[in-house]
């Protein structure tokens, strides 16, 4: 496995999960994210490794970055590659629906993930294996950033939160509208 980047999306194991999530869209363009985590946590290849191995990308990281590309009406990434073009495309969801409970597990995850990376760290593993610490600072705050989104949207008083608003996502590919996952802005 290989990253060019802090983020799943800067590395094989996140892009496999993409990948993966994208085979598995829903023909009738209503995704779920209980769906998504339970079809990761079943999938051989893409399932979460133990949160206790710090692993700095994974198929739930990839999946907040999914869940923050779409509060920020950024289709860019997520259907530029040239295996969307074949396939199910992100912008043809009409509602991506979260529950608590699996906002909860995601970030639980998220945060479980960040901890024991950190551990391993501290326990003579330099920098949780990045080759340069400047990586392994914006890694962390990365993971900083993913946490608090899912922490937010836990806040909100809703049980079942739309992430996006099909009106607004169809003028968004458009325009390509683009925050980026480093700084993932809350919208």
């Amino acid at each position: 496995m290989g990253c060019w980047g802090i983020t799943a999306f800067e590395s094989d194991a996140g892009l496999d999960a993409v990948g993966f999530i994208r085979e598995n869209l829903p023909g009738d363009g209503k995704l779920e994210v209980k769906t998504i985590i339970d079809l990761l946590r079943g999938d051989s290849w893409c399932a979460p490794p133990d949160v206790t191995d710090g692993d700095s990308h994974s198929s739930p990281m990839a999946l907040a970055e999914i869940i923050v590309k779409f509060r920020n009406q950024d289709m860019t990434e997520l259907d530029a590659d040239l295996y969307a073009a074949e396939g199910r495309k992100f912008s043809s969801m009409t509602s991506f629906t979260a529950d608590k409970e699996s906002l909860e597990w995601l970030k639980g995850y998220l945060t479980e993930t960040l901890k024991y990376s950190r551990e391993n760290a501290d326990g003579g593993r330099k920098w949780n294996g990045w080759f340069k610490e400047k990586d392994w600072n914006s890694w962390q705050n990365h993971m900083e950033c993913l946490i608090r989104h899912m922490e937010e949207l836990l806040s909100a008083p809703e049980d079942m939160i739309e992430l996006i608003q099909p009106e607004t996502q169809e003028m968004s590919v458009q325009t390509g509208r683009n925050h980026g996952i480093s700084g993932m802005k809350i919208m």
